[in-house]
């Protein structure tokens, strides 16, 4: 049976003051996306990514080559959608 996971890449880290996409932000050393996606490294046949931020194509891109490395999947394997602020 495939699995595939969807990954919910948080928001543009306004809120924090951060330079970047939270999902980048170091947790104790490692990219939060790094934790969200580890325990599904051996499950999964596809990713779907949401993220806000992800219109902007360096963070697309870096979120579709993180997934790939972290899940082994091939490129066709991992879509990235943009998600909405609310009121939009």
């Amino acid at each position: 049976m495939k699995s595939y996971a969807i990954i919910l890449g948080g928001g543009s880290g306004r809120r924090m003051e951060a330079d970047r996409n939270k999902v980048f932000l170091p947790l104790r050393g490692i990219p939060a996306i790094v934790r969200a996606i580890a325990p599904f490294s051996a499950l999964c046949a596809g990713a779907v990514v949401v993220a806000e931020g992800a219109d902007d194509l360096s963070v697309r891109l870096s979120l579709i080559r993180a997934v790939r490395t972290l899940l082994g999947l091939p490129e066709s394997a991992v879509d990235v959608f943009v998600m909405e602020e609310e009121g939009r």
